[in-house]
Order: structure tokens, then C-alpha cells, then sequence
């Protein structure tokens, strides 16, 4: 996945990328977040698994790849540089960051021992944001050493 997402963000319109941050960062963090939540609810509803099994494989499901979609968007004459490229491709690319980082904290919540409550939950939120900001520093760090 590392190198798949470092080419990606290499080959965005960083300008148009910066541009339309905000909306980007809504449909990855919001639509992830629902679309796993979703999937967990099905997931449980239908099946057996307990609820972070669920949500687990929600968040393994909820990152998508948008060749296909990106490569429709090419042959009907939408360039790169347009909005809905941007949109498309910049949520995708932080999509998957937010599926790494939400199934990462789900992961150390999967002991059969442990009793889901109020602490538990904000220690998984406390986790989550820990993991992102862990993450976003190293990138930074990593860009800087690059760039010397």
C-alpha cells in the first residue's frame, strides 16, 4: 500500500488537491467512517460475528480503488486538473489511510476478554487519532528528509 499511495500523491494536482481539501477530507473521513459503520451493521444483522469483527471488516471493505472509475472519467475527456478528478482521486487516496488507521485501532480491540464501555471507546478514539497524527508526522518527516 505505501508505495501505491506515494506514487499517488506524487502524481495529484496538488495545487486543485489543496484546493478542494476540505470537501476531499469530508468523503474520506465521514464516508469511510459511515460507509464501514454500514457494512458492520449488515454484517452483524446477517451474521454471527461480534460488532468489532464487523466494523473490522467494514473498514477492510470500505477502501476502494478508483481505477475503473478514474480511467471512465478519461475516456469520456475529464482531464486531471478538473474538479470531480480531484475529488474522486483524492478521496481514494485518503481513503485508504483512514481503512489503515480505523482497522489498526479495531484490531487491538478484538480480545475476547475485553468488555466494551465508555472508557474502552474513547481509549479506541484516543488510539484512531494517536495512530493518524503518528502517521501524518512520519509522512512530513519522510517529505523533509526527501527533499535535502
Amino acid at each position: 500500500l505505501p508505495p501505491i499511495v506515494f506514487e499517488a500523491a506524487l502524481s495529484i494536482d496538488k495545487p486543485a488537491f489543496r484546493r478542494h481539501v476540505i470537501p476531499i477530507l469530508g468523503y474520506a473521513i465521514v464516508g469511510t467512517v459511515f460507509s464501514s459503520a454500514l457494512v458492520a451493521v449488515i454484517v452483524h444483522v446477517e451474521g454471527t460475528l461480534p460488532w468489532v469483527e464487523c466494523f473490522a471488516f467494514g473498514t477492510l471493505i470500505s477502501s476502494i480503488d478508483p481505477v475503473a472509475t478514474l480511467a471512465v472519467l478519461n475516456a469520456i475527456g475529464i482531464n486531471e486538473t478538473e474538479t470531480l478528478y480531484i475529488l474522486i482521486f483524492g478521496e481514494a487516496l485518503l481513503n485508504d489511510g483512514v481503512a489503515v488507521v480505523g482497522f489498526e485501532t479495531l484490531i487491538h480491540f478484538m480480545d475476547d476478554n475485553i468488555e466494551v464501555n465508555s472508557a474502552v471507546i474513547w481509549n479506541a478514539v484516543f488510539d484512531f487519532f494517536k495512530v493518524a497524527t503518528g502517521s501524518i508526522f512520519v509522512g512530513i518527516v519522510s517529505g523533509v528528509c526527501c527533499t535535502l
